[in-house]
């Protein structure tokens, strides 16, 4: 009879992206048989991950002490512009190429036509929200992937900013640098770089 305690785990591990539960308890009874020292080194490591949250304007996940992370309450960044990406490691990706300085929005996924429900997971209100307050905002860039499910969140957000574009917002995506099919969290800087200088 499985132990509780390991069925319960592999339940809980299961229910991350990408992990079945043959995988989650492949995983479960590997971490079994590894040093205790580093089961609960990763144990404290979750426990930690309790003190992360999301920036209150651009959701990205920080460990500051005020609603805003670093980037958003620097003054060294472009105010005027606001570049709305799919998840985190696009974030992580686009900072890493160094062309941008304005800055962000994490929409936390796509709409996928195939998921109806999956529209409801993301931060649409919240990006609609933050356009109304924003003043001095002139461009929102739109670096969705270029896949299906990216160009139809880009041309969702394209119609919800409609009353925004008529007070003078622009509203560009990244050019097409980046291969069909692609997602930005697997592309390098040098094509990164070259889809945002040819946005349009």
């Amino acid at each position: 009879m499985q132990s509780p305690k390991i069925e319960q785990f592999i339940q809980l591990l299961s229910k991350l992206p990408g992990l079945g539960p043959r995988q989650a308890a492949r995983l479960s009874y590997h971490l079994l048989d590894e040093k205790k020292e580093y089961r609960e080194m990763l144990a404290q490591t979750i426990i930690s991950l309790t003190q992360v949250k999301r920036c209150a304007e651009c959701f990205q996940a920080h460990e500051q002490k005020t609603a805003l992370c670093l980037l958003c309450a620097s003054p060294n960044r472009d105010r005027s512009r606001i570049m709305v990406v799919e998840k985190d490691m696009d974030f992580s990706n686009i900072e890493r190429a160094g062309v941008y300085d304005g800055l962000y929005y994490i929409l936390g996924g796509v709409i996928s036509p195939l998921r109806p429900k999956s529209q409801e997971k993301l931060r649409l209100r919240e990006l609609y929200n933050r356009l109304s307050k924003a003043n001095g905002v002139k461009e929102v860039i739109l670096a969705t992937s270029a896949t299906p499910e990216g160009d139809h969140t880009a041309r969702y957000i394209e119609q919800i900013s409609e009353p925004f574009v008529k007070k003078n917002l622009k509203i560009t995506r990244l050019g097409r640098g980046l291969s069909t099919g692609s997602e930005l969290e697997y592309s390098d800087a040098e094509t990164f770089k070259s889809a945002y200088l040819n946005r349009k």
